[in-house]
């Protein structure tokens, strides 16, 4: 019975660095799901920057079209006037010339705006580019040191739980039920006599129940529910 017995408390002990692997294993994960989430948000971050470029590029070639279409209005009333014989027809030709003027004018100062923005924006884009590829080959590192000791985690979780069956054998039914019922609900379901007294809760026990229990080896604390053992 002893050495079932201290099969027992190496089982419980085992499983106590089994839990302890498992919320490493969860950290691990929950830390590899945040640097995915970084790398989608720099990456969104950039393509914010992808549209103000697109924009600029879009409001320049919109502009160019603008005067593009002045000097060919340009050109076409000055041929016109070149052809025509008419005094009056000409006078009406040349204002229409000078009516174009104005406008023109906004559209190439507008030109020269958009030729900044799009020079500002260009440059503001090969910087956020240049750190973007920075900081996802950093991330990527990071993402594959995680993700390598995540594996390593995992192939030392499931070896735990092969020993843990192995170690589980020929320990009494009545034990590992106990055990299993007080882990579901108590993060450290074990506890230990300490003179009449539950180590962790501090309840004592009666006599009959500590009799019982050095008896037993193994029993459920009547007060907080952990399976507690005597052991000599």
């Amino acid at each position: 019975m002893n050495d079932v017995f201290q099969q027992f408390l190496a089982l419980v002990d085992r499983d106590n660095q089994y839990k302890e692997l498992t919320n490493k294993l969860k950290n691990q994960n929950l830390l590899i799901e945040n640097l995915k989430k970084q790398k989608t948000q720099i990456s969104s971050s950039f393509s914010n920057t992808k549209i103000l470029l697109d924009n600029a590029q879009k409001d320049l070639k919109d502009l160019e079209h603008e005067l593009n279409v002045f000097a060919q209005r340009e050109n076409s009333i000055k041929k016109a006037i070149e052809q025509t014989v008419s005094n009056k027809d000409v006078k009406i030709l040349q204002k229409e010339i000078i009516s174009l003027a104005q406008p023109r004018e906004k559209a190439e100062e507008s030109l020269m705006e958009a030729l900044n923005r799009l020079e500002n924006v260009t440059r503001n884009y090969n910087e956020n580019e240049a750190k973007l590829n920075l900081l996802n080959i950093e991330i990527d590192l990071k993402i594959k040191e995680a993700l390598d000791e995540y594996l390593k985690l995992e192939t030392k979780f499931l070896a735990y739980q092969k020993e843990e069956v192995i170690m589980s054998e020929n320990i009494p039914e009545n034990w590992l039920e106990l055990y299993k019922r007080a882990r579901s609900f108590i993060t450290d379901p074990v506890s230990k006599l300490i003179g009449n007294c539950c180590e962790i809760c501090g309840f004592t026990m009666t006599t009959h129940e500590v009799m019982t229990l050095k008896k037993m080896r193994v029993m459920q604390c009547s007060e907080c529910y952990r399976v507690i053992y005597y052991k000599p």
